[in-house]
């Protein structure tokens, strides 16, 4: 029991003694009113030690992430703790950034979330037939492809979820086992409602044609700009396991890890005595009151291009996630090259070090390592 509750169980125990002596004095007329302030203490405590658990809820239960097999999973850790944690006391905050488009970055896919047309629309490219369609409330896919071998592959797998949710919808459908999505072939364009190839959308090296259904791409790029605090946990021949502390860009991506900040305001005494001494320090970030390298570094994690400048750095993000917290300067374990606003540069570039190859932007030539937008 934190500090406040044991307050309000001693102000409950003066209570029931100033309502106890009226009584034994034979003066009770005073005792409705002393009845009534017990009434109000008792519920202050009970609804304060109630408060205090719903906010300890970890979203890995609360969601039903315990039951899932085959995405990346929702779970709070290394002091993040999601953004429904921060709704209780700021309301107003939360509303405001759950109507913008970070927070629909990445989302399960669902009635609410899935902009694309999946009412049996069979869709053609490159050799690649796909079918989009409804199974109930799910989303399915089937695609009929051609293989290296010179025959024919077909496979059916429910989509599961989203990214994007302003110019483009890409969607990604479950694997056999592991938590590596699928990449689905096409689009959903916003701007012009209609599907469109997968390539066609994102920024592609000129000598590939077609995307690989099962490169697990969400997870190896996607993931680390939307979503919060993700870590692949890649570990070959064992599938992926990838986990994040919630899909979308969530308050905590900018601000930073809110387990202490959520665990000492959660008591009102704390909150109380901070608005009475005027005290600033809530334990997380606010950009805006940053130096110019610092706030530019906090939008820089993900408005840039970045690249791991050795192959154990990538090994810590891979086990651990991003070690970069709103506040930091930029680590020398990787390095950011911030992106053109130039019409034809891509959004969101993100760097891959499986190969390299030369690609075209802003329309100038350029080599080096392969460049995906996400």
């Amino acid at each position: 029991m934190v500090f406040s509750q044991l307050i309000l169980a001693a102000l409950f125990a003066a209570a029931c003694s100033a309502l106890a002596l009226p009584w034994a004095l034979g003066r009770r007329r005073r005792a409705p009113g002393i009845a009534a302030l017990l009434l109000i203490f008792g519920v202050a405590l009970l609804c304060s030690m109630g408060w205090q658990e719903s906010r300890a809820v970890d979203p890995f239960y609360a969601l039903g992430e315990h039951e899932v097999q085959h995405r990346p999973v929702q779970r709070a850790r290394d002091g993040f703790v999601g953004s429904q944690a921060c709704a209780a006391c700021h309301p107003d905050q939360h509303g405001s950034w759950k109507s913008s488009f970070h927070s629909s970055m990445a989302q399960l896919a669902t009635e609410e979330t899935v902009l694309g047309d999946f009412g049996d629309v069979e869709l053609e490219d490159l050799g690649r037939r796909v079918r989009f369609f409804r199974k109930g409330e799910e989303f399915w896919m089937a695609v009929d492809e051609p293989t290296p071998q010179g025959g024919r592959r077909k496979l059916e797998r429910k989509v599961v979820m989203t990214t994007g949710s302003h110019h483009h919808q890409a969607y990604w459908f479950e694997p056999k086992e592991g938590r590596s999505l699928g990449t689905v072939p096409f689009i959903w364009s916003i701007e012009r409602q209609r599907w469109i190839p997968y390539e066609a959308g994102f920024l592609m090296p000129q000598d590939e044609k077609g995307v690989d259904l099962n490169t697990g791409a969400w997870n190896k790029h996607c993931m680390k700009c939307h979503a919060t605090h993700g870590a692949l946990r890649f570990d070959p021949p064992e599938p992926m396991q990838t986990t994040v502390v919630e899909l979308g860009i969530s308050c905590e991506s900018c601000h930073g890890p809110a387990g202490e900040h959520v665990a000492k305001f959660s008591d009102p005494l704390a909150r109380f005595a901070a608005r009475v001494s005027g005290s600033t320090d809530t334990g997380l970030v606010d950009a805006t009151k940053l130096d110019h390298r610092r706030s530019s570094d906090v939008c820089g994690q993900c408005h840039s291009v970045n690249l791991f400048m050795e192959p154990a750095h990538g090994e810590l993000w891979n086990h651990d996630g991003f070690p970069y917290r709103p506040g930091m300067i930029w680590p020398r374990r990787s390095t950011s090259l911030a992106t053109s606003r130039a019409t034809n540069t891509p959004r969101c570039a993100r760097i891959s070090l499986a190969r390299r190859a030369r690609i075209r932007t802003g329309g100038s030539r350029t080599s080096g390592p392969m460049a995906r937008c996400s």
